[in-house]
């Protein structure tokens, strides 16, 4: 049963019927997750046939918290970060020093997928809106009380909120999958300039990367593909750059934005979808398209 509240529909919750983004079953292919599937067993010591039995456990009673697609289809299971170019670089300076942080971590998968490749837990932070997650992924991973991870609750959308202080200019990566993709594109400058904050004064080579849902083709500028009218903003590579030149003029930086497609489809949705979408924003009309994909970004900053 969803928790959402109408504040979470403000924030990026989803005008969603309750099962359209909820797999029952895991995934027959286990390509992906197979990384996470081996950390619980080697690294949580959760024996090989108690795993499945584990995780859907952990799922269902973090879909109460927040009924995200990324956690009712599985893919908060996914080892996204090991594909990326940047990967090897990243795993080289975390391990020589550099400071990782996980932007809404969720569970803190991400960072035990970079323990499990060496890097050093006193190198790799987490924050995340809901302590709930963090909670949960202890849970998951059956380690509160070995991990070593710094996991800091705060709202990145309210720059007033202290919580989130003790990380600004302490980071010199930030990873943020599934993220920006949630909010219109107000909020997600507000949530980009936060991200700033967080770096190192003198991070020689500040880095973002992530992924998240995009706009296939342009439309009208700053027009957006959205499911209801919280009015998501999703990128093109361009509008992706046009945000963080934005960002640049607010915090007095550069960054230099690139976008990859990974995932590209037309979306399927049923009439249930549509039923939910006219009760809650009054509007029976489609998008003007359906057609998005999934791109995988780096963002860097550049001398001015």
């Amino acid at each position: 049963m969803s928790t959402l509240t109408t504040e979470d529909f403000k924030r990026g919750g989803g005008a969603y019927p309750s099962t359209w983004h909820f797999d029952q079953d895991l995934p027959e292919d286990r390509t992906y997750i197979e990384k996470t599937f081996k950390v619980l067993r080697e690294y949580s010591g959760i024996p090989a046939d108690k795993v499945e039995e584990h995780v859907i456990g952990i799922r269902d009673k973090a879909w109460e918290v927040f009924p995200y697609p990324c956690i009712g289809s599985w893919r908060f299971l996914a080892d996204y970060l090991v594909e990326f170019p940047e990967y090897p670089e990243i795993l080289a300076r975390v391990k020589s020093g550099d400071v990782f942080l996980d932007a809404g971590c969720c569970f803190g998968q991400v960072l035990r997928h970079l323990m499990l490749d060496g890097a050093p837990a006193k190198n790799l932070k987490g924050t995340d809106l809901y302590p709930k997650f963090i909670e949960q992924g202890y849970d998951l991973f059956r380690d509160e009380n070995k991990c070593g991870l710094d996991f800091v609750t705060g709202d990145m959308l309210d720059h007033s909120d202290p919580a989130l202080d003790v990380l600004d200019g302490k980071i010199d990566i930030i990873h943020g999958t599934f993220l920006f993709h949630l909010f219109n594109r107000e909020d997600q400058i507000k949530l980009a300039t936060r991200l700033v904050r967080f770096f190192k004064p003198d991070a020689k080579n500040a880095l973002i990367v992530g992924r998240h849902t995009g706009q296939a083709e342009p439309l009208d500028p700053f027009e957006t593909w959205t499911l209801d009218k919280l009015q998501r903003f999703l990128h093109t590579p361009s509008t992706w750059q046009a945000l963080w030149d934005d960002v640049g003029r607010l915090t007095g930086t550069k960054w230099l934005a690139t976008a990859e497609v990974v995932f590209l489809k037309y979306l399927d949705i049923d009439d249930n979808y549509w039923a939910k979408r006219k009760e809650i924003t009054g509007d029976p009309n489609p998008p003007k398209t359906l057609r998005f994909c999934q791109y995988r970004f780096a963002v860097r900053k550049q001398q001015i």
